[in-house]
């Protein structure tokens, strides 16, 4: 059996890791002591490719995907869509290559924009005569472009180059990089982690940190961001962008020679992996929307890893976070464009710890989706690169909320979690339940995941006969109850494709957790029931606590509100669960809890009872419980 990391397992599957610790969670892949086994991870990817787990198949191909779409959030006049429909249509009708369509667009906008004085484009395109050209560094910028993707299908009399050459392009901002984000399939932009921003968000990111000096995007694609810049910037000089792809690098030249009309410069955008070679330091501002979760090979992985050793998770955004750092001077602001699990997920610890130990966090803005076809909620991060000496408040924007946080908070949060949804008055009341006397479920559980049947549809049944028995799914989960079930199956391991030992399914007392859910539900199950990957197992270990206390205390009011602004999370993780309090009763109040649940579950009475028992135990004033309520009601 040859055993692979986990580096190596996710690049044989084009996965990111997060997504192959979350296979692996559901039972598609086995994690053994020391990584995976190369043989398990190619028979999956096999099947993937057949189509055979359709389920995964859909992810893993997102990257393969010849989908094409306009960003529409990201044009500015929603008139120009039609137009920007028909020449993208036209690019694709006669299959012409993307970066002649690019060139001979960006030809045809300094034509109009008077940088190129002709009557006749045809004879420009042999670039014979510098005096056409109003300035040379544009002159030079097209002949070696040219001179890059000529071939014989550009000529004067061919269909595509006269429509493209002539074509009347709407007044965007960015024209030609909306038009290459149309034409370019959405696999490439999964790959490169390649989505534009929308105008709006740039330009706020841009006018709220602004400061004078050199000012990089290190990732810049078109130069959106040094586009917003350049409106406070005289110096074109002053803006510096690396990108890898070239088309986007050529794209962001022509953006900033048509925002300096009035200057003859060559713009200080290269193509370039700045993670490994650049070379510029003390830039005054880095603002940008770096690629998530792109792909590196292991040649640049391993240099990637010897250059920035504070980063252990491989994920793009956070070397790019990494590197804007260490390239400001001290004082110098940034401001990045990230998915919200960056505040929060466990892989995501290592750049917290190095944000939070470099620089001052200043805001922290929610929009939650943002991007076409990318389903992560996003976040807008400012900082400051400074020593964070005393309490220093971080604004937090969160839709219709702004208020402010003390950053110091976060540095003693387990795994650094950036917890933004958790203001003051709820840290203060977090803070006085976890002062009780309390222990946790970390080292006192046993932990299962509900059968990963394979097959559905195969082996689940909606009636029930002979050898089949109920199943529980998350939606039949409630408070310390299970609700009826129409779903039954034959519990036969070896049809599996994945199931816990069962007789952590058959103990005589276990709670039943909704896993794919951004609140806590979880049912007591005392007659040995079965369940799908959907519905998780806790098997308490507590000597102080029933485990029908520690059902009642995790479906309680007061545990849920920990839970859900601790963690903000669309999964119920075994990590939190483990860091969630149990408080520690006195004989009398033990058996008064008890007594309490007892009724609940043998009668039809309300949970309520159960929910201000411990709102008393906590000493949670009537303010606090309305508070507490209504956020979990809204």
């Amino acid at each position: 059996m040859e055993i692979i990391n986990i580096d190596e397992a996710s690049h044989l599957l084009g996965i990111s890791k997060a997504s192959l610790k979350n296979w692996e969670k559901h039972g598609y892949i086995q994690n053994y002591d020391k990584g995976y086994n190369k043989s398990e991870a190619l028979v999956l990817k096999d099947k993937i490719e057949k189509g055979e787990i359709s389920r995964l198949y859909a992810r893993a191909n997102k990257t393969k995907s010849q989908l094409k779409f306009i960003p529409d959030e990201y044009i500015d006049n929603k008139d120009s869509i039609g137009k920007i429909i028909e020449i993208v249509n036209f690019i694709n009708k006669h299959n012409i290559k993307t970066e002649q369509a690019i060139f001979l667009l960006a030809f045809n906008l300094m034509v109009k924009n008077g940088d190129i004085d002709i009557k006749n484009m045809y004879n420009a395109l042999n670039f014979d005569s510098l005096s056409l050209f109003k300035r040379e560094s544009v002159y030079h910028e097209f002949k070696d472009w040219f001179s890059f993707i000529s071939n014989r299908r550009i000529t004067e009399d061919n269909e595509f180059c006269r429509f493209l050459l002539f074509a009347e392009l709407p007044n965007e901002k960015d024209i030609l990089g909306i038009i290459y984000q149309s034409i370019i399939n959405e696999g490439l932009k999964s790959t490169l982690g390649s989505y534009y921003t929308p105008e709006r968000v740039v330009n706020s990111m841009i006018e709220e940190n602004y400061t004078a000096g050199k000012i990089l995007d290190p990732c810049c694609g078109t130069g959106q961001f040094l586009l917003a810049a350049a409106n406070y910037v005289t110096e074109p000089h002053h803006l510096w962008g690396f990108d890898i792809d070239s088309v986007a690098v050529r794209i962001a030249r022509v953006n900033l020679f048509l925002k300096y009309i009035e200057t003859d410069f060559k713009p200080n955008i290269f193509v370039n992996n700045s993670l490994l070679e650049l070379k510029e330091y003390n830039f005054s501002m880095v603002a940008t929307n770096p690629p998530w979760g792109a792909k590196f090979s292991k040649d640049i992985l391993k240099k990637l890893r010897d250059k920035y050793p504070e980063i252990s998770s491989s994920e793009s955004f956070s070397y790019f976070l990494n590197l804007g750092i260490q390239h400001l001077e001290q004082g110098g602001v940034f401001t990045y464009l990230l998915p919200e699990s960056v505040l929060y997920i466990k892989n995501h610890s290592d750049i917290r710890s190095y944000i939070l130990n470099n620089c001052s966090l200043q805001l922290i803005q929610s929009f939650g989706r943002l991007f076409k076809n990318v389903f992560s909620s996003v976040v807008r991060i400012d900082g400051k690169k400074e020593s964070m000496d005393g309490a220093k408040l971080l604004q937090v924007k969160n839709f219709e909320s702004i208020y402010e946080i003390n950053v110091r908070r976060f540095i003693n949060n387990e795994n650094k979690i950036i917890n933004i949804y958790c203001n003051n008055r709820d840290q203060d009341i977090i803070d006085n339940i976890y002062s009780f006397n309390h222990i946790t479920l970390r080292n006192n559980a046993k932990w299962a995941l509900g059968i990963v049947t394979g097959n559905n549809k195969e082996l689940i049944k909606s009636e029930i006969y002979e050898n089949l028995e109920p199943l529980y799914k998350g939606r039949d989960i409630l408070p310390l109850k299970l609700k009826k079930t129409n779903s039954y199956i034959e519990f036969n391991q070896g049809k599996f494709q994945q199931a816990a030992p069962e007789e952590l399914y058959r103990v005589n007392e276990k709670l039943i957790y909704k896993f794919i859910s951004d609140d806590l539900t979880v049912a007591f199950d005392d007659k040995k029931q079965l369940t799908l990957n959907s519905a998780n197992i806790i098997i308490p270990e507590l000597e102080s606590h029933s485990v029908k206390e520690v059902g009642a205390i995790l479906n309680s009011s007061v545990i849920r509100f920990i839970f859900k602004k601790k963690f903000n999370a669309l999964k119920v993780l075994r990590s939190d669960l483990e860091t969630l309090p149990f408080p520690l009763f006195s004989t009398d109040q033990h058996s008064e809890f008890c007594s309490l649940i007892d009724i609940y579950l043998n009668t039809e009475s309300s949970f309520e009872p159960i929910d201000n028992y411990l709102f008393d135990f906590f000493k949670i004033t009537k303010e606090n419980m309305e508070y507490i309520k209504t956020f979990l009601n809204s």
